[in-house]
């Protein structure tokens, strides 16, 4: 049996890749008090009842959230058998303390975080290359993919194309929104979306700030909003750009070689070859291609 603590403030979605909420007994879903949404969406292919307490966080404070849900997991600690296992759902490393003090006392609980495994060792491939350029033995491991899964129908990506592109034009970083309702208001003026009728406006731009918080272009502290548009973001945002272009195509008008794919790669980063590499990396690790040879590329999806 297994106990789900979703950080909801960091994670921004309950439809995420590779997590089955239905194997959860009991879920535990922690709000901040500056996610002034009115409801959360549960993934489309939920086909059980679900047992979710939610827990809203009423003052904003830094990290009021985190000490929320590390009182959650102590009281239940001392409530619960120890057969339950807790999962801890969130991309703050800040609980693999706390999850490891948790399994290491005597007669302790399995007690995991999850999402921040998932990408721990993302940073790796774009830090490190062996000899030539070539990927080294420990890059060639299979690694997790990259969790990104906010819903977005075409309208609403072609506004975030539209707001990524602002953010690339913007030269000095500074003068990017710094609290979470001049983001709002940001996008909604500089893509266009104040036009839209009704709540089109509202739900695409509550879209566009999860997606970059997916993609790790952002996180909230409160009410403020930490950019971090360095080498990280560049990468997963090229390659969800690659990503996306190449499963629009028809498999016989894509690259059919391992040279063709990289020198393609290579265009779109403009010579990176450690971006060269991330890319291909996570083509495997989202079982669009099969492990690169020197001959023929052979696509999965």
């Amino acid at each position: 049996m297994k106990y789900a603590f979703i950080d909801y403030e960091n994670v921004n979605t309950l439809d995420i890749d590779g997590i089955n909420l239905c194997e959860y007994a009991r879920i535990f879903l922690f709000v901040g008090a500056a996610d002034n949404q009115n409801y959360v969406m549960l993934p489309s292919n939920i086909d059980n009842m679900l047992n979710i307490s939610l827990i809203k966080v009423h003052k904003i404070a830094k990290n009021n959230l985190d000490f929320h849900i590390a009182y959650f997991l102590g009281r239940l600690d001392v409530t619960v058998n120890k057969d339950v296992e807790f999962h801890v759902l969130s991309y703050d490393r800040g609980y693999e303390g706390l999850c490891e003090f948790i399994s290491s006392q005597p007669n302790g609980r399995r007690c995991r975080l999850l999402l921040a495994r998932q990408l721990a060792n993302i940073q790796p491939l774009l830090e490190n290359k062996g000899q030539e350029g070539e990927a080294t033995q420990a890059e060639a491991v299979s690694k997790p993919s990259i969790s990104i899964s906010v819903p977005m129908d075409k309208s609403c990506q072609e506004f975030f194309h539209k707001y990524r592109n602002i953010i690339k034009k913007t030269k000095d970083k500074s003068h990017l929104p710094t609290n979470r309702q001049a983001l709002r208001n940001h996008i909604i003026a500089t893509t266009g979306m104040k036009y839209l009728q009704g709540h089109k406006a509202e739900e695409y731009t509550q879209a566009i700030m999860k997606y970059l918080g997916a993609l790790k272009a952002l996180s909230f502290d409160g009410e403020e909003v930490i950019w971090d548009l360095g080498q990280h973001y560049e990468a997963v945002d090229r390659y969800q750009t690659f990503k996306t272009g190449l499963l629009s195509r028809k498999v016989v008008r894509r690259p059919k070689t391992k040279k063709a794919l990289t020198n393609e790669i290579r265009s779109l980063v403009q010579n990176n070859e450690k971006q060269t590499l991330f890319i291909l990396q996570q083509l495997k690790n989202d079982q669009i291609i099969e492990n690169l040879t020197e001959g023929e590329v052979k696509y999965l999806r």
